[in-house]
């Protein structure tokens, strides 16, 4: 058996504490995947698994074995030669959390490579859909496609059904505020400080996984001792610059409330790049050297440069006071 995903939380006053989902996971070509003859299996990225995903992963849920595939890395970071790099929403194990979440059975992962993008739709259909996993329900989206070129469309789906013994559903577009939920328009709300968007888009709070690393201490002078935090994923996105109402969980999986800043230290002259700094309420830790999850509730104001120190320090309370006001009714 391959991997089995869990992981799920609940409230105990201002502390979260894990309870437990769980879905097999398996990486095509690297272990032996149980066929299982009357699969429903969707194809994708599913990046973000956002409420567009959902209206379509609610029509697998309806069928036996409930079954994702889906590609790491991202078929982009394999086939893209421009200059600028994708930036997802959810790595992997995010990715896996929330199809977990959702009630999926199995996720099949394909290490996506030049050779699995060379495969033709008819040999990834019938290896990998059929042969290996055991497809007998396919479900997708109305623009799906798949296979060397996406040469693989609804109409290739269809005209295969028959031949290869499974039932084809395709699936509209989903609407919100009467804009399709997708993962680009997600992306651009992050950027763009529109958090309650995203997150609305998401189904749930952003989420970012980070290792906390060695900061220069001003939090601490300041009375707000800080977390300095580098994303473990690279091409996860960060959210745009500005101060957050934030969750933080720890490595022991409990979560505390916080605020958190992602900007340029301009009130001290700094200039050498953006740092994403999370200060926890209430609690002195030592997360120095821990990996933490970081989940973005609420958009607090943009980044400002202040005239003192004094002046920073007035602006903390009142974002802490906020962020303390917003957190207590999430």
């Amino acid at each position: 058996m391959g991997g089995v995903y869990t992981e799920s939380w609940v409230s105990v006053g201002r502390i979260y504490r894990m309870t437990a989902a769980e879905m097999d996971v398996y990486r095509y070509g690297e272990e032996r995947i149980p066929r299982v003859t009357d699969a429903t299996v969707t194809i994708g990225t599913f990046d973000g698994v956002h409420l567009g995903h959902h209206h379509l992963l609610e029509e697998v849920l309806n069928g036996p074995h409930p079954t994702v595939v889906t590609f790491d890395p991202h078929p982009r970071h394999v086939l893209s030669t421009g200059p600028n790099r994708l930036q997802i929403l959810t790595p992997t194990e995010e990715k896996l959390r929330k199809l977990a979440k959702l009630g999926i059975e199995r996720a099949i992962i394909i290490p996506f490579n030049k050779e699995i993008a060379g495969l033709s739709a008819e040999a990834f259909l019938r290896e990998i859909l059929v042969n290996t996993v055991g497809m007998k329900r396919l479900v997708v989206g109305f623009n799906h496609s798949f296979g060397r070129n996406r040469e693989g469309n609804i109409d290739f789906m269809k005209s295969r059904a028959a031949d290869y013994g499974y039932e084809l559903r395709v699936i509209s577009a989903h609407e919100a505020d009467a804009l399709a939920v997708s993962s680009t328009r997600i992306r651009m709300s992050l950027e763009t400080g529109k958090l309650k968007d995203a997150n609305r888009f998401l189904g749930e709070y952003y989420r970012t996984h980070a290792r906390v690393i060695e900061g220069e201490g001003r939090g601490r002078d300041l009375g707000y001792p800080t977390a300095n935090l580098a994303f473990i994923d690279e091409d996860q996105l960060q959210p745009g610059e500005g101060v957050y109402a934030v969750r933080l969980r720890t490595d022991d999986g409990v979560w505390f409330d916080g605020v958190a800043s992602i900007g340029r230290k301009e009130t001290f002259g700094d200039h050498y790049g953006i740092t994403v700094e999370v200060h926890v309420f209430d609690h002195e830790l030592d997360l120095y050297g821990q990996t933490i999850w970081v989940e973005w509730i609420e958009y607090l104001r943009g980044q400002e440069a202040f005239d003192s120190a004094e002046a920073l320090i007035k602006q903390m309370d009142e974002d802490s006071m906020r962020a303390r006001e917003i957190l207590v009714k999430k």
